[in-house]
């Protein structure tokens, strides 16, 4: 349900994968060593200080750049984001790989 959640927020359709089954895909693209990074605790951290943000402080210069029907949809998503971080079903991740050079 979390998830759902997130994709029904989200302003655009993703497809996500494990970090296991990204870094796979990058050795399946031709990256040689391939790295995967979970950033999910820096993310989490980051989320909820931007949804807090958001609510407080920075509340009304977000209604006045951006409108009040924008702003409540912009809550929800950083609400379904913090929610799926949370329960850990949303791992970002930096990938890092080697593309080998290809010969004329």
């Amino acid at each position: 349900p979390v998830y759902l959640r997130l994709q029904e927020a989200l302003p655009f359709s993703a497809c996500m994968e494990t970090l296991d089954r990204s870094g796979e895909l990058l050795e399946q693209a031709g990256f040689r060593r391939v790295r995967v990074r979970d950033r999910s605790p820096w993310y989490r951290d980051e989320a909820r200080r931007e949804l807090d943000d958001l609510l407080g402080p920075l509340r009304e210069r977000a209604i006045e750049a951006i409108g009040e029907d924008s702003y409540l949809h912009w809550i929800e998503v950083r609400r379904a984001i913090c929610d799926a971080l949370d329960s850990g079903c949303l791992r970002p991740g930096h990938l890092f790989g080697v593309k080998p050079k290809v010969k004329p």
